[in-house]
C-alpha cells in the first residue's frame, strides 16, 4: 500500500528535514577555510559561538582563546614549554606567612599563635601542593577563581578551583554587588544555564590582565596563540618539504614502450625491485625512450627557515620569556640587551607570584576574621606578609656600584653646603646612613665604613675591580703532565 500525504504535510516535512539536515549536530560538518589563517574549522562550532554572542550566553573569542591556550599548552611544544618556564619558577617557591606586628607593636602576644594558624592555613588548603595548576589556569584562562571551603570551627579547609571563565559576577553598572549574598554564578558555557551561586566571600577571583570586553581577563599568550599555530604549520611545511627535496630522484627511460601501457607493464614485472622504502626518500619518474636510470640527488642545501625564525623573534618579544631560556641559540649576544632580556624575564614571575599571593592574601585576610573572636583583630590590625621568593633582586655588583656612587653624591653635595655646622651633617649623615644599612645589609657592607671614603678611595677601588674583572676574563693556559704548560 502506497502512503500518500497531503500537501500541507508533505510541505512540512520537507522543510523540517531540510533545516535538520543542514545542521548535522552529531556528525562532522563541511570544513571550510578561513581568508585568516588559511586553518580549516568546524563551521557548526562556528554558527554555535556566533548564537552564543547573538544572544549574550558568552564571549566566543574569549571562550574560544581560552580552549586554544589549553589545547597548546597540551600540544604545542613552543607554547607548552614557554608556560612550563613561567609557572614551574614560581610554583616550586614554597608559600608561608610572616607575622611582623600587631597594630604597630612587634613584641604582642598573639603574633606567634596568629603565625601558625596563617601557615596552617596554607597545610589545609594544600596551595603549595596545588600552586602549578592554580597558575596554569590563571594564565590559560585569564585569572584565577577559587571558592572558600569553610567548616563549622570557622576554619578555611579548601580552596577549589573553578574555572574562571565559568563564574560571573553578578554586578551593576558600576560594578558593585547589590546583594553579597547573590554575588557569583556559575553557569554552563554551552548553554549558559546557571549551575550554582555563592555569596560574595565563598569566591576569590583575580585576572591576569584586564580586558577591555569583558570581565573575564586575557589569557595570558592569547595574542600569540595564532602567530603559534602558524609556527607549528610552517614547521610541518618545512619538514615536508626537506623531506621531499632532500631525497633522491630516480628517472628511467624505456626504449621499447610505445605507449604508456607499455611503461605500466614494465613496472609490474619490476614491482618489487623498483618499489622504494620510506626510509629511502625515493621519487620515481618514468618515460618513453632507451631504458636508463638516472638517479639524482636531492637539494641538501635547501634550509632556508628565516620566515620561521622571524615569527619566533615577534612571539618571543611578546612574552616576556627570552628564547635562550628555552634552548634557542641566539646569533648575537649584547649585554644590555641580555640584561633587558633577563629583566623582563624575572618581571613577569614576580607578576605571576604577586597575582597568586594577592588571591591567598584574600584568604588569610577572611580566615582573620573568622577567628576574631580568639584574637580580636581585623586584618588591617596586623602586619604580614605572604612570603614566597624575590625574582626581581639586583645582583651584589649593581648594589655596590649604586650604593658607591650614592656615597660619591653626598660626599660632594655636603662640602659644598652649609648644613649648620658638623653637627648637623652627622645627623642628616646618620639619617640617610640608616636608609642604606638596610639595603647594603644582606651584601654584609657597612655604610658607617664608608662614609669617610674619599673621591680618589672611590676611583681607586673601580680601578681595582676593572683589573681584577680583566684578570677573570683571560684565558688559563691548558696545563701538560709534569707540570709543563
Amino acid at each position: 500500500m502506497e502512503l500518500t500525504l497531503k500537501p500541507l504535510v508533505r510541505t512540512v516535512t520537507g522543510l523540517w528535514n531540510k533545516m535538520w539536515s543542514s545542521l548535522k549536530p552529531f556528525e562532522e560538518s563541511d570544513e571550510q577555510t578561513t581568508t585568516v589563517t588559511g586553518k580549516p574549522y568546524d563551521s557548526y562550532l562556528q554558527q554555535v559561538l556566533k548564537m552564543y554572542d547573538i544572544f549574550g550566553i558568552g564571549d566566543p573569542d574569549y571562550l574560544k582563546s581560552v580552549q586554544d591556550c589549553k589545547k597548546l599548552t597540551e600540544y604545542n611544544p613552543v607554547f607548552s614549554a614557554i608556560m612550563r618556564k613561567v609557572v614551574k619558577p614560581v610554583a616550586q617557591v614554597k608559600t608561608t606567612i610572616k607575622v611582623h606586628s600587631i597594630l604597630g607593636n612587634d613584641g604582642d602576644s598573639r603574633i606567634e599563635d596568629l603565625e601558625y594558624e596563617l601557615n596552617e592555613l596554607v597545610r589545609r588548603t594544600f596551595w603549595n601542593e596545588n600552586k602549578d595548576e592554580y597558575l596554569k589556569n590563571m594564565l590559560n584562562e585569564g585569572g584565577l577563581s577559587v571558592e572558600v571551603i569553610v567548616d563549622h570551627e570557622r576554619l578555611i579547609q579548601g580552596l577549589e578551583y573553578r574555572p574562571h571563565y565559568s563564574i560571573i559576577p553578578l554586578t551593576d553598572l558600576n560594578k558593585r554587588f547589590p546583594d553579597p549574598e547573590l554575588a557569583y554564578k556559575q553557569i554552563d558555557v554551552s548553554t549558559g544555564d546557571p549551575v550554582a551561586f555563592f555569596a560574595k566571600w565563598q569566591i576569590l577571583e583575580r585576572n591576569w590582565e584586564e580586558s577591555s570586553f569583558h570581565d573575564r581577563g586575557i589569557p595570558y599568550l592569547q595574542s600569540a596563540r595564532k602567530t603559534l599555530e602558524a609556527v607549528g604549520d610552517m614547521i610541518n611545511g618545512m619538514v615536508q618539504k626537506w623531506i621531499r627535496s632532500g631525497g633522491e630522484l630516480e628517472v628511467f627511460m624505456l626504449k621499447d614502450a610505445n605507449n604508456w601501457e607499455d611503461v605500466e607493464e614494465f613496472k609490474r614485472m619490476n614491482r618489487d625491485s623498483l618499489t622504494p622504502t620510506q626510509n629511502d626518500l625515493i621519487r620515481q619518474f618514468f618515460g618513453r625512450g632507451d631504458i636508463l636510470i638516472d638517479r639524482k640527488h636531492g637539494d641538501k642545501l635547501d634550509n632556508d627557515t628565516q620566515a620561521i625564525e622571524f615569527l619566533l623573534e615577534i612571539i618571543f618579544m611578546a612574552v616576556g620569556v627570552p628564547k635562550e631560556i628555552l634552548g634557542f641559540k641566539s646569533h648575537v649576544v649584547i649585554k644590555d640587551m641580555a640584561e633587558l632580556s633577563e629583566s623582563s624575564y624575572t618581571d613577569l614571575l614576580q607578576a605571576v607570584q604577586d597575582k597568586s599571593h594577592w588571591i591567598f592574601r584574600k584568604a588569610c585576610d577572611f580566615q582573620i576574621l573568622l577567628l576574631n573572636q580568639r584574637f580580636h583583630l581585623l586584618p588591617e590590625d596586623i602586619d604580614y606578609t605572604v612570603i614566597g621568593k624575590e625574582f626581581k633582586k639586583e645582583s651584589q655588583d649593581k648594589v655596590v656600584d649604586r650604593a658607591t656612587k650614592i656615597v660619591d653624591i653626598l660626599i660632594k653635595v655636603m662640602g659644598q653646603m652649609n648644613l649648620g655646622g658638623e653637627e648637623r651633617k652627622a645627623e642628616l649623615l646618620a639619617k640617610i646612613g640608616m636608609v642604606l644599612e638596610k639595603e647594603l645589609a644582606d651584601y654584609e657592607l657597612n655604610f658607617q665604613e664608608m662614609k669617610d671614603i674619599t673621591p680618589e678611595e672611590i676611583a681607586k677601588v673601580k680601578e681595582e675591580k676593572m683589573q681584577e674583572e680583566m684578570a677573570r676574563l683571560q684565558p688559563v693556559p691548558a696545563q701538560l703532565p709534569g707540570g709543563k704548560k
